[in-house]
């Protein structure tokens, strides 16, 4: 995975949150489909417990291409934190 630079007015969400989205539009359809079990956990391992609320609220409003991958990386968080959905 490769960070890269974008502008503010391209990332709707905050911080990791925002940064998962933006990664996820860069990679494509093909390839966010085809991210690897690691590859997830170490995003989800980057998230804040905000982070993971903000996916959760824009998930519904994310690409349905793109939710699979979000699902994936809420889980992930959930089952690695303290993080408790609805708090």
């Amino acid at each position: 995975m490769r960070l890269r630079h974008v502008s503010p007015k391209r990332i709707a969400l905050p911080g990791g949150a925002g940064a998962l989205v933006e990664a996820l539009r860069y990679l494509g359809k093909d390839a966010a489909h085809a991210l690897s079990a690691a590859d997830i956990r170490r995003v989800a391992e980057s998230l804040s417990d905000a982070d993971a609320r903000a996916l959760r609220h824009a998930f519904h409003h994310a690409p349905g291409w793109m939710r699979p991958a979000i699902d994936k990386v809420i889980a992930t968080f959930t089952s690695h934190s303290a993080y408790k959905p609805g708090e």
